[in-house]
């Protein structure tokens, strides 16, 4: 059985635990708790908790509805909370030290946070063929302050937090399945917080955009706004890759925003849409009503193994 995972946000605690089958996935748990509203102190790489207490308490009584002990488990973030970002160079050192410190001094160079607060892990991407020798690493960052003292709170209850994972590269690995094969593949998820853009090149994530909201909800945003930051995207993207042919989009967020988005997206990459359905999660069973654009991260930190 894999890992259950959990979910936390500003609002909410959620739970899910999922069976894998020979061709689907089954959930056989889903769990949601409301938190304080101002139990995260909010800033611009995540928050802190205010008091511990605001998420131990819902974290034990969610832990005492499950009638089963969790000792590992996965935690999702919103992608505002655990970031990446793709760096390039033409020599990195293979292992260690000397090659973090390359790696944070390259991300101190395109974001502005302090590269000493945070948090890394990396992947080395593939070469691409019109980039020849130059190295391409995906980096996922976040403060380490706030993540330790979540992965301290899960430990008292005596889980091991064994995989942070952000909402959108859940959700890839959740969708996977539906781009392989594919050029070029794009994965856009909606949700209260913002909106992120994924692109994967040949089974692989090539390109990662994060647009956090402040003020304004996901079904308010202006469509000149939209439409120009998917028109700006699109041309980074044929100077990145030269000539690709987009394959698929997938689409997932709140109902009542699909159809505006389907629109924006599909005048810009020129491609029809797909909005997200179960048979693409390849997920079967009760859902127990929860919407698919948040089932969809927690599938797929189950499906990520912990190591």
């Amino acid at each position: 059985m894999p890992p259950g995972v959990f979910a936390v946000d500003s609002g909410r605690l959620r739970y899910g635990c999922f069976h894998q089958g020979e061709q689907s996935w089954e959930m056989s748990a889903y769990e949601e708790f409301a938190l304080d509203e101002e139990a995260f102190i909010p800033g611009p790489l995540g928050g802190s908790l205010r008091e511990p207490e605001r998420l131990r308490a819902p974290l034990v009584e969610l832990l005492g509805t499950l009638g089963t002990q969790v000792s590992e488990a996965s935690l999702v973030l919103p992608d505002s909370w655990l970031r990446l970002a793709v760096v390039e160079t033409e020599k990195l050192p293979k292992v260690g030290k000397a090659r973090e410190e390359v790696l944070r001094w390259m991300l101190q160079q395109i974001i502005p946070f302090k590269v000493e607060d945070l948090r890394l892990r990396e992947i080395e991407l593939a070469q691409l063929q019109n980039r020849p020798g130059i190295k391409r690493v995906l980096i996922g960052f976040g403060l380490d302050q706030p993540l330790s003292q979540l992965e301290e709170l899960f430990a008292e209850q005596g889980i091991r937090i064994g995989n942070l994972v952000n909402q959108s590269l859940g959700t890839l690995s959740a969708v996977a399945h539906n781009l392989q094969n594919v050029e070029l593949g794009v994965v856009v998820l909606l949700n209260e917080d913002g909106y992120s853009l994924s692109f994967t090149y040949r089974d692989e994530l090539v390109l990662h955009r994060h647009r956090p909201l402040a003020d304004q909800s996901i079904g308010e945003l202006p469509a000149g706004m939209v439409t120009r930051d998917l028109n700006l995207t699109r041309v980074f993207l044929e100077d990145l890759l030269g000539p690709v042919t987009v394959g698929r989009i997938l689409l997932i967020g709140p109902d009542e925003t699909l159809a505006p988005w389907s629109g924006w997206l599909e005048e810009s990459f020129g491609f029809p849409i797909l909005p997200l359905e179960a048979q693409y999660l390849a997920l079967t069973g009760s859902l127990s009503g929860a919407p698919m654009h948040e089932l969809a991260p927690v599938l797929g930190a189950a499906a990520q193994r912990i190591p």
